[in-house]
């Protein structure tokens, strides 16, 4: 199930930072920026969930006529199933008219 996550999802927001500290080590987003991004109102993350486990994750900035991907990652043991491509789904279009 993909969701569109609100400043409400809390526990999603930490098991993203937790994923980002594992998959991308020193250049991981900060616990800080996720909660300015999650807030923001140009920028957006959608989470693949599992069993209420986000298995995936897509992080965008909402730029004027283009969106702009921050980060896009998948856990491990879920790659290889076109996780990545649904959550990029979501996004293919921008109606700027």
């Amino acid at each position: 199930m993909i969701k569109k996550l609100t400043s409400n999802d809390i526990d999603y927001i930490e098991q993203i930072f937790n994923l980002e500290k594992e998959i991308f080590k020193s250049s991981a987003f900060n616990k800080s920026y996720l909660d300015t991004l999650i807030k923001g109102n140009n920028s957006f993350i959608y989470v693949y969930l599992i069993d209420n486990k986000v298995c995936g994750y897509l992080i965008i900035l909402d730029s004027i006529d283009v969106y702009e991907i921050l980060a896009i990652a998948t856990v491990e043991k879920y790659r290889n199933k076109c996780i990545a491509q649904e959550l990029l789904d979501k996004i293919k279009t921008k109606n700027i008219f």
